[in-house]
Order: structure tokens, then sequence, then C-alpha cells
């Protein structure tokens, strides 16, 4: 028997997916569609990883409800 798509997704996934929703949630996303200075760069880059910890956790808890 076939296993229902929800329990197919892999914990990699899970955190595109959060990683995706947070960095569109603080305008990162649309910060990054504009032309860039260095300094830009470096500001996102620091925003993301102060984010990983969040993405983490909420991957982890994602990823625990598609396989409950």
């Amino acid at each position: 028997m076939k296993k229902p798509e929800r329990d197919l997704i892999r914990l990699e996934e899970c955190r595109r997916r959060v990683r995706v929703d947070l960095e569109y949630e603080r305008g990162i996303t649309d910060t990054l569609q504009n032309l860039l200075s260095p300094e830009m760069l470096a500001l996102i880059a620091s925003a993301r990883a102060e984010l990983e910890p969040v993405i983490e956790m909420k991957a982890e808890a994602l990823h625990r409800w598609h396989h409950r």
C-alpha cells in the first residue's frame, strides 16, 4: 500500500519550505530582487544566519507533523 503524500516529505524539504516562508515574511526575498550593495548582502547573510535556529526548530516540528 502506498503511503500518503504527506508521509513522504523529508526533513530537508521541510527546511526548504520553512526557509522560503520565513525569508518572505521578513522581507529578505523582496530585498534580494533589487540591486544590492556589498553591505546589504552582508546584512542579509547576517539575518539568514540568525534565522537558522528558528528554521531548524520549525522544520523539525513540521517534519514530525507530517510523520505522525
